[in-house]
């Protein structure tokens, strides 16, 4: 029942690069692990973490979406206890919902029994993770809402995060980063980066002079990295 815990599950889930299907799928789960996402999110307190009983509502979570955001995630995850004696395999069953200025928005839900079938947006009654993701949002302020649906005992915590995706990202480097040293006669030719235009070659270059000046030592191709 460690916080830390169910945190960072929640950063790795809700940051990784959709694969596969659109949403979460039984191939790829929510997608690729994004390290560098996640680490992000936990290092700029995109989270918060909350606790819920029975058939109580916890809305406390505010969240303020900037402009120039093309997609909002939002997820919640809780520890499961796994008891034995109940009937069902979820023991805690919380449901998300995310308000905002027009309207309520669900989360992602996968068809138990047809695995190819796309997921939907619904109530979840399977999982002890639930996400919700908003395609271009509105600017403004939207609220986390978490229901005990069904909860036998006590109250449950859980852990909230949230990412956004901005329709025009800046590109970010991701290695190397400054400070990595090499031996004498060592060749390095990995550089890799996030966020770049799909459509855009990226011009990687080089200095020899501490920054001084500097030369091309290539022109990816759009995807590149």
């Amino acid at each position: 029942n460690d916080p830390q815990f169910i945190l960072i599950k929640n950063a790795l889930l809700n940051t990784a690069d959709d694969a596969g299907r659109k949403g979460p799928d039984y191939q790829y789960g929510y997608g690729i692990v994004n390290g560098v996402r996640a680490s992000d999110l936990l290092s700029e307190k995109r989270y918060a973490f909350g606790e819920v009983g029975n058939g109580g509502v916890n809305a406390s979570q505010k969240i303020t979406v900037p402009a120039n955001v093309s997609k909002l995630r939002v997820m919640i995850v809780w520890h499961e206890p796994g008891k034995t004696g109940f009937r069902k395999d979820l023991v805690n069953d919380l449901d998300l919902e995310v308000q905002g200025p027009q309207q309520v928005y669900l989360p992602w839900v996968l068809d138990a029994e047809n695995f190819k079938a796309l997921a939907t947006k619904g109530r979840d009654r399977l999982n002890n993770h639930e996400q919700v993701e908003i395609d271009n949002p509105a600017a403004g302020e939207y609220t986390v809402a978490v229901t005990g649906y069904s909860i036998p005992e006590g109250k449950v915590p859980y852990s909230v995060t949230w990412e956004f995706d901005y329709a025009t990202p800046a590109l970010e480097l991701t290695y190397p980063l400054g400070g990595e040293s090499f031996l004498a006669g060592d060749k390095e030719f990995e550089v890799r980066w996030m966020h770049a235009v799909p459509s855009a070659p990226v011009e990687v270059q080089v200095s020899y002079d501490d920054g001084a000046t500097w030369q091309t030592a290539v022109v990816a191709k759009p995807g590149a990295q």
